[in-house]
C-alpha cells in the first residue's frame, strides 16, 4: 500500500515537471486528448494516496498508544476526565 501511495504522488510529479523522456513515455503521450485524460486522474490519486498515507500513520500510532487511544483522541479530540 505504502509503494503504491508514494507511487501515485511520485508518478505526477514526474509527469507535471516533464521528466519522461519522449522516447520512454507511452505511444500517444502527447497527444492532448491523453494528456487530459491522464491529468484527470491526478486528484482522484492523490486523494486515494492521502488516504491510504494516513491510514498507515494512524495504524503506527495505534500500534505505540494502543487502538482505543489512537481512535477516542481522532472521534472524541476534546479533553476528557
Amino acid at each position: 500500500m505504502l509503494v503504491t501511495d508514494l507511487g501515485f504522488v511520485v508518478y505526477f510529479s514526474v509527469t507535471g515537471l516533464g521528466l519522461i523522456p519522449p522516447e520512454w513515455a507511452f505511444a500517444d503521450y502527447g497527444n492532448p486528448l491523453m494528456a487530459d485524460w491522464n491529468w484527470s486522474f491526478l486528484w482522484i490519486d492523490l486523494l486515494a494516496s492521502a488516504t491510504g498515507l494516513t491510514s498507515l500513520w494512524l495504524l503506527r500510532t495505534a500500534a505505540r498508544a494502543g487502538p482505543v487511544s489512537c481512535w477516542s483522541r481522532w472521534c472524541c479530540p476534546w479533553p476528557r476526565g
